[in-house]
């Protein structure tokens, strides 16, 4: 069976994780590659607090 791959998805995924401020990372090992995403995390509060729940 052929595995046709553009490697477009790849490309889509880091232009929108470089777009969020992020970070898109891979190891390679004996099964493969694993890719690791690092974003930073939204607060919530309504911009009343800080993430930490003190004031802004």
């Amino acid at each position: 069976m052929s595995q046709d791959r553009t490697g477009l998805g790849l490309g889509l995924s880091k232009h929108l994780i470089d777009a969020m401020g992020g970070t898109l990372g891979f190891s390679n090992g004996e099964g493969g590659a694993t890719f690791h995403v690092d974003l930073a995390r939204a607060c919530s509060g309504g911009g009343k607090t800080g993430c930490d729940g003190s004031p802004p």
